[in-house]
């Protein structure tokens, strides 16, 4: 059986496809009256015959290549600028002094608890992971205590000047492994 395009069709796009095709054709005969306005185009213009299936499926699978690759690239542009979680517990481990074995674990005492409140704020702001990958990483927290110390640390950046200061300071520091890392 041969491929239909206007099989699956609406009466209306069936329509709007059957003019479609007679204004390309009235085009490769030369005899054009008017440019198709893109409004009324819903189907996209193939670069092949609609009748041979064949045809079809190659140009599908070059325009889904091509799509792959733009998608790849932008993705290896964007992904190689953003700071790993790793990289931020590094940062916020040497600024704080202590070792990330300390901030994972489930200790809660405030030396403890303050860096790695501030590494939950730094890891959402910097990277594009969810709240429950965050918390995974840092000892297999909920996400709700990842939500819990971003506002925190958030609300305590507009009072505290000192924290404040401190934010910064890591947040440069992980600027500079970062370009350091990803060049």
């Amino acid at each position: 059986m041969l491929y239909d395009p206007q099989h699956h069709l609406t009466p209306s796009q069936r329509s709007l496809h059957v003019q479609h095709r007679e204004r390309l054709a009235r085009i490769a005969r030369g005899k054009a009256t008017s440019v198709p306005q893109p409004s009324r185009v819903l189907l996209p213009v193939p670069f092949c015959d609609l009748t041979d299936p064949v045809s079809i499926y190659l140009d599908r699978q070059r325009r889904r290549a091509e799509t792959l690759e733009a998608i790849k690239e932008f993705t290896n542009q964007y992904e190689s600028k953003i700071p790993s979680l790793m990289l931020i517990l590094r940062a916020v481990c040497e600024f704080y002094g202590m070792s990330h074995v300390s901030i994972r674990s489930s200790r809660r005492t405030a030396n403890i608890v303050r860096p790695r409140q501030v590494f939950f704020y730094l890891a959402r702001e910097l990277t594009t992971r969810s709240l429950p990958q965050i918390g995974m990483f840092i000892g297999g927290r909920d996400h709700t205590t990842v939500l819990h110390a971003t506002r925190k640390i958030a609300g305590l950046l507009e009072t505290d000047g000192a924290l404040a200061e401190a934010v910064n300071q890591i947040r440069a520091e992980i600027s500079i492994m970062n370009c350091a890392i990803n060049g």
